[in-house]
């Protein structure tokens, strides 16, 4: 019960404690209701736990993009939430708007009930939480019609309601076709009718058509008055007299300007001032680079003083001359982040050392972090993370290294050894399971391993099993019920619901550790199997229950195993990979299982793949979460994106002195009274009852910060201070604000035991010029404050030397208290925190801070007369010009040094670039770096998984599109220009031409001929875009792109799979014409079929059953994308975005049950405009015959997919009869299945947008 109070109390807290006004974020509430279903008193505990989880989780997803949703909990204590600002609001005000009715919801959660569901609507913004998924639904019970109280009088009454009429049928279908959203007004004769409508951003189109149909319906009582709204569950809709949206204005500026002598003189003194300069700034550049890597290298040093292990850091030279410098003949093996060298170190030690593919500089401290946390793990059944180097060109693991090599090696490779005994696989796949349970269960960090398999299970020399490659897993908070992460694992290992949506949690690795069980038993692989046999679980599952269940036993064992242990232990790996994720057993009860403690309960089905029926998947219940800690001293919170609303430092009374049922609703009426006041002056207290159940508070925003900023800095300590709860008050120091709340008046303090420094201790200032300025400014600012409000800040700009000072004290204070605070505060900071870059002084009456960065809000300046103006611009412009130039010259000799040393370092490139058959194919660096103005965001073109594409135009005036990788070839530099050579010869009028590429600098580059119109998504899938492509040309579009595919598939010197097929990889020439880009690098990448590193290669909803399922790669892969690509072109929907609800179809199943039904012009995209032409009949039998052959190509069997120069045989011969399509993948509500000849919906599968690999190979 204390647990439940304690939760409740922060829920209303958290809900209550603000509730500012800001006018244009139109955040004022307009209606709320709440559910009337409730909980009991013994659930009600974690449901305010769930309750606040989501909604913790649901502000930054409508932060990020304007809209989100979350599922926390499991079972029937389960909280769906979502939040969505209005499209025409802008980032600010929707963060403001959120903010308010964020503030609003828990309302619906009084203190002696756990309400279950509630909503709340403004004008700007939407929130609802409730026990069942409800992303999906258009209307419910708790609907509102409000009509204001104002009727519209006069002569302009009648226009008023024929206009506001005309407007509300307009919006409810133009939102439709406008994505959801829109916004306008019908004016007639100076009397016009404003007007906003908004579907929530999961409902389908179907679904926003009727939720605002029924709107348009339901506002029509309100015609007449001054305006009127209809909150439906699925979207929103209103009418007024006044413009209450926001325009995407355009600023136009005044160009005039004159001829200044006085400027000229300027300029041309200022010009040879500067020029002077060049000089220096060249040497000061040079030192500048030479004092960053100096940083660097105190930064790591300070990191590595962190480290529990003295040894935990190894130097780059120490392992690079352990492994005689990654000598192929150590290599051990490789994987998808990494090779893994033998080495042997200076002292004697053998050691395996794991070069990553990827470059941590840009995260080390997290990096670094991550491997002293992990190097404390020890178990007998894991291999021992020694450390790492992070101070070299690439970053290095080391582990202890493992003489008996692999799992995988004794069962599949090495044939000069015993076969594995029962004994001993029994101690392997025992010793596994505790391992893993030690990982999940037994460690202080709770970790996932995220790629279980057999080649990551090495061997000692008495077979005891140590579990590899867990020190870059994911570290698992306790009080998440999952993280989203990227794809990271083998296929044919990984859990379905993994796959699908990248929800982890520790039953992803007994999945994996499930099916690992299987191989060993049966000495069988999961991810090897032909086009026309089972995987070896569905073998497993179709013994199972029969007297033939332990036929599937290695056979390599004959009779010399155990039957009954071997019948346990394939009924507990069949447990593990359950296709219900929550059915699988954890590892500490595999454990028990297999001593025999516990009994094996009855097994539900896998999911497996066989020619028969396609891949089950574990239905997804709810979206991905961000991985989001909280911490009571330093945070990293960043809410709007605005630095000042960074929390600092929360300290809570340790007292408890109060009855809960009385400080609780007073606490809530201080922070009612306190945040009228606080959005308008920056500043206020409150009070509300007395005695120890009392509650006063104070709030007060920085004497820099707008308004705007301090209330966003407000709404951030509003939800972090609630977590002193139910303490009897508590403090919270944001770099923006504070926030105070006690049981007691503390408005007089300045001073208490709680007071303290906090110095920044990233980096330290050892010149005494930075401290005597830090002291200089730190004490005129304490001088002046207390005569300037409580409020000072000043600069000492000097280079170098360069501080910046805030110091603020609470407004209660008196001028001498004030300067009492401020100057014990100062005296303590400076004394503590110099020669520290940073400090601050959080003390009861005051706020102290200073800087080496300009942290301060900058403060509006007088305006000048033109002329002053133009003198000023035209002398600073052109000092700064030949400025620049002169920093453009320093930042080239450094630029160029760099990459000389880095060419110095890379014969093997060099060498590797002379075997291109073509010498054009080669681009200089220097050249396309110029190109694209060196890479320059203007010219960027788009971004995918492994690299982004930028404009260029050439010396010869050739427009070019330039892919720069995020991952580095140089350990692949063959492999990358081998490929080149192969693509580069690859020539269609249907594909993009690559022209060649640059792997001699810092990082490696592709270069295709550049297509203006770009690709083929930001037509079909936009409405106002979409008008260009009427049928007959999105019909050449298909026909184009079918053209390409037979050409990559069966008439190229080299058979390619694309495996990326969608409509963003189908550029658009300037004639329309299709052209598929994205079709090379499949070896550069050097995967195996069965491995995935960091991403799926493709993406999910184009991508076929069987690839995703096990990696199995035909040409009819390319065939399945195809024919969802028709379908999107047809419909105008993303088959990736058509199943945003659990319970709706996807795109493919929404087409089968209209081809079905024969009403297929019901999910036709509005803008083909076939039934305007003149042949309307011929094109509507066409379209019908291409969703029919979409249909076909999708099918579940890839056997039954027609090749794609069958494709474009029937799409050229209309008159041949096309056979009747089977179904396409379905899924089941429960297990997920992919079935044959199911009615189930359809799957949702999550986009994971990534660059295209193809795989090709000769004929």
């Amino acid at each position: 019960m204390t647990t439940f109070i304690s939760n409740l109390s922060l829920l209303l807290l958290v809900g209550l404690f603000l509730n500012p006004v800001i006018s244009d974020s139109r955040g004022e509430t307009v209606a709320q209701r709440c559910s009337n279903r409730t909980t009991t008193p013994q659930q009600r505990s974690l449901v305010v736990t769930n309750f606040l989880a989501a909604m913790d989780a649901v502000s930054p997803l409508v932060e990020a993009k304007g809209y989100g949703q979350v599922v926390n909990g499991t079972g029937n204590l389960t909280v769906y939430a979502y939040g969505e600002c209005m499209k025409d609001l802008d980032k600010k005000d929707c963060d403001l708007c959120f903010a308010q009715i964020k503030a609003k919801v828990p309302r619906c959660l009084p203190f002696q009930r756990g309400t279950r569901g509630g909503r709340v609507f403004s004008d700007g913004c939407f929130i609802r939480y409730d026990e069942y998924n409800f992303f999906n639904e258009t209307l419910s019970s708790q609907d509102v019609t409000n009509c204001s109280n104002k009727e519209i009088t006069g002569v302009n009454r009648t226009l008023f309601r024929d206009n506001a009429a005309e407007l509300v049928k307009f919006m409810s279908v133009e939102a439709v076709r406008n994505g959801g959203f829109y916004a306008g007004f019908v004016d007639r004769r100076n009397v016009t009718a404003h007007g906003l409508a908004q579907c929530w951003e999961p409902l389908t189109r179907s679904g926003c058509a009727e939720c605002l149909s029924n709107a348009s319906e339901k506002i029509g009582s309100c015609l007449g008055k001054e305006e009127g709204r209809v909150l439906n569950a699925g979207c929103y809709m209103r009418f007024s007299n006044l413009k209450f949206y926001n325009n995407s204005g355009n600023s136009t500026s005044d160009g005039n300007g004159g001829h200044n002598h006085l400027a000229v003189i300027l300029a041309v003194t200022s010009s040879v001032v500067a020029f002077v300069l060049l000089v220096s700034v060249v040497g000061f550049l040079y030192k500048k680079k030479r004092a960053k890597k100096l940083r660097e290298k105190k930064q790591l040093g300070s990191l590595f003083m962190l480290a529990n292990k003295s040894d935990l850091s190894f130097s780059y030279e120490n392992l690079e001359r352990a492994t005689d410098y990654f000598s192929d003949k150590n290599k051990l093996g490789q994987g998808g982040s990494g090779s893994v060298f033998k080495g042997v170190l200076s002292n004697g030690k053998t050691v395996a050392v794991k070069r990553l593919f990827f470059n941590t500089k840009q995260w080390v401290d997290h990096f670094f972090n991550e491997v002293n946390l992990i190097s404390q793990i020890d178990h007998k059944n894991l291999v021992k993370l020694l450390g790492c180097s992070i101070t070299g060109p690439e970053s290095l693991l080391v582990y202890e290294y493992i003489a008996n090599q692999s799992l995988h090696d004794y069962l599949f490779v090495r044939q000069d050894v015993e076969p594995l005994s029962w004994a001993k696989r029994f101690k392997i796949i025992f010793g596994t399971a505790e391992g893993m349970a030690y990982l999940h269960e037994e460690s202080n960090l709770r970790i996932i391993h995220r790629d279980i398999k057999l080649s990551n299970i090495l061997l000692e020399h008495d077979f005891t099993p140590r579990i590899a490659d867990f020190g870059l897993a994911r570290l698992f908070p306790e009080d998440k019920t999952h993280i989203s992460t990227a794809i990271a694992g083998t296929l044919g290992y990984m859990a379905p619901e993994y796959v699908v949506r990248g929800k982890l949690t520790e039953k992803a690795d007994v999945y994996s550790f499930g099916v690992l069980m299987i191989e060993v038993i049966t000495g069988r692989r999961n991810n090897a199997f032909s086009q026309d046999s089972s995987s070896i679980l569905q073998t497993v599952w179709s013994l199972y229950g029969t007297s033939n269940f332990v036929q599937v036993v290695d056979p390599v064992l004959g009779d010399n195993f155990n039957k009954m242990e071997a019948s346990r232990l394939l009924e507990i790996g069949l447990l593990c990979v359950q296709a219900a994720f929550d059915q699988r057993p954890a590892m500490s009860a595999v454990v028990k299982m297999m001593k025999g403690s516990l009994e094996i309960p009855t097994p539900t089905q896998p999911p497996f793949l066989n020619p028969g029926s396609v891949l089950e998947m574990r239905k997804m219940m709810s979206p991905m979460m961000e991985d989001q800690s909280q911490s009571s001293g330093w945070r990293s919170d960043n809410i709007s994106e605005n630095p000042r609303a960074r929390s600092v430092k929360i300290t809570c009374s340790p007292q408890l002195e109060h009855n809960e049922t009385v400080f609780v609703p007073n606490f809530v009426a201080s922070m009612e009274k306190i945040s009228q006041v606080v959005q308008t002056t920056g500043f206020g207290t409150a009070q509300t009852g007395s005695g120890p159940d009392g509650n006063y508070a104070l709030a007060q925003c920085y004497g820099d910060l707008p308004l705007n900023d301090c209330v966003l800095c407000y709404a951030e300590a509003r939800t972090i201070l609630p977590k002193c709860y139910p303490q009897n008050g508590g403090r919270i120091f944001l770099d923006g604000c504070f926030m105070r709340a006690e049981n007691y008046s503390f408005y007089k303090e300045f001073k208490g035991p709680d007071d303290t420094v906090l110095c920044g201790n990233a980096t330290r200032r050892n010149n005494a010029t930075f401290g005597d300025a830090v002291r200089q400014v730190v004490r005129n600012a304490v001088a002046a404050a207390p005569g300037n409000g409580g409020y000072a800040r000043g600069a000492s700009a000097n280079g170098k030397s360069s501080a910046f000072v805030l110091v603020n004290c609470w407004r209660n204070l008196s001028p001498e208290s004030c300067k009492q605070c401020l100057e014990d505060a100062s005296a303590s900071m400076v004394d503590k925190c110099l020669p520290w870059s940073e400090g601050r002084a959080l003390h009861t009456g005051c706020f102290l801070r200073y800087s080496d960065q300009d942290f301060l809000n900058k403060i509006p300046r007088n305006g000048r007369s033109r002329g002053s103006v133009v003198v000023i611009v035209v002398s600073v412009l052109s000092s700064v010009i030949v400025f620049m130039v002169g920093i453009a010259i320093g930042v080239y000799i450094c630029k160029n040094r760099t990459i000389q040393k880095k060419r110095r370092g890379s014969n093997d490139v060099e060498k590797m670039a002379k075997t291109l058959t073509d010498s054009s194919l080669n681009f200089k660096y220097s050249t396309l770096e110029k190109a694209t103005g060196s890479f320059d965001n203007a010219n960027k073109l788009g971004q995918g998984g492994f690299g982004t594409v930028y404009k260029g135009v050439l010396p010869d005036g050739r427009d070019i599109a330039v892919k720069r990788l995020f991952f580095n070839n140089r350990h692949r530099a063959a492999d990358f220009y081998n490929e080149v050579n192969i693509i580069s010869s690859v020539e269609h009028k249907n594909l993009v031409r690559l022209l060649g590429c640059s792997c001699s600098g810092p990082e490696s580059l592709l270069v295709y001929e550049y297509l203006q119109n770009k690709s083929l998504d930001r037509f079909i899938f936009d409405v106002n875009r979409g008008k260009t492509l009427d049928w007959p040309r999105r019909f050449v579009i298909i026909v184009g792109t079918a053209e390409g595919l037979v050409y990559l598939h069966e008439q190229s010197s080299v058979k390619i799979i694309h495996r990326d097929i969608k409509a963003s990889n189908i550029l658009l020439d300037s004639k329309l014409q299709a052209k598929i880009a994205d079709f090379g690098l499949a070896r550069s990448f050097q995967e195996d079929k069965s491995h995935i590193s960091t991403a799926i290669a493709g993406t999910l909803g184009y991508m076929a059953p069987e690839y995703l399922a096990h990696g199995q790669l035909t040409e009819k892969v390319d065939v399945y994308s195809f024919g969802v690509l028709v379908l999107e072109i047809v419909t105008g929907k993303q088959n990736t975005k058509s199943k945003m609800s659990d319970y709706s179809d996807s795109l493919i199943t929404e087409a089968w049950k209209h081809f079905q039904t024969g009403e297929l012009e019901e999910i036709y995209d509005p803008n083909l405009d076939w039934k305007n032409q003149n042949d309307s009949l011929i094109i509507k039998k066409e379209i019908v015959r291409v969703v029919q052959i979409g249909l076909l190509c999708t099918q579940e069997m890839a056997s039954l997919r027609p090749s794609m120069s069958k494709v474009l045989h029937m799409l050229k011969h209309k008159e041949e009869v096309l056979p009747l399509p089977s179904n396409p993948p379905f899924m089941d509500e429960r297990v997920m299945e992919f079935r044959y000849g199911s009615d189930g919906d359809s799957a949702a599968c999550a986009s994971l947008a990534t660059v295209s690999q193809s795989s090709f190979y000769g004929r």
